[in-house]
């Protein structure tokens, strides 16, 4: 990331592929805002990261409640859930600390991330796929669990979607195609 570009201040913002991280920062007069790190653009948004979480999932057809309630569902029930953005072009974020510390949460693109490693007992460095390295207040181990929980959450959201893409599931799609093609092709 070039850090010489300016950052671009929005009223809004939508997560997408090319997001990164969203981190916590202070607008005017105190007024929680984010800072939005894309693969090769900034932004400060004003707005607290919770509020661009959940208006990303409404932009794709969900919203941050009802992703925490999947999870639960899938995964049992825990904190700081993993949320997924938008399966289909493979964005999903999960947060380093409470989503409802607006002003210490951190949420990071689960594949936007390169690698990671310990920096030292409370630091783990990041490193995204352009390079970019982020060092955030939190233990490896803590970290590694909120990556791989994330991981296991989207794993199993594909696992769902194969289940009901087998092969007899996709003949049937295929056949009931073709008869509505010759059908449609007779009455003409």
């Amino acid at each position: 990331m070039n850090h010489d570009k300016p950052t671009i201040t929005l009223e809004q913002y939508i997560v997408n592929p090319s997001t990164m991280a969203l981190l916590p920062t202070d607008g005017p007069y105190g007024y929680p805002w984010t800072l939005v790190l894309e693969t090769n653009k900034q932004y400060r948004i004003q707005s607290h990261s919770l509020k661009i979480v959940d208006k990303s999932c409404h932009n794709f057809g969900s919203s941050y409640k009802s992703n925490k309630e999947h999870v639960n569902r899938v995964m049992g029930k825990i904190k700081m859930v993993p949320v997924c953005i938008c399966k289909e072009l493979d964005v999903y974020l999960f947060p380093l600390y409470s989503p409802k510390q607006i002003r210490k949460c951190i949420w990071l693109s689960l594949t936007q991330i390169d690698h990671y490693h310990n920096v030292d007992g409370g630091t783990t460095q990041v490193v995204f796929r352009n390079g970019y390295s982020l060092n955030v207040d939190i233990n490896y181990y803590s970290f590694k669990t909120k990556i791989e929980r994330a991981h296991k959450y989207r794993d199993s959201l594909a696992a769902m979607v194969k289940k009901y893409a087998t092969d007899e599931y996709m003949i049937l799609e295929k056949l009931t195609s073709i008869l509505k093609g010759y059908f449609n092709s007779e009455q003409i």
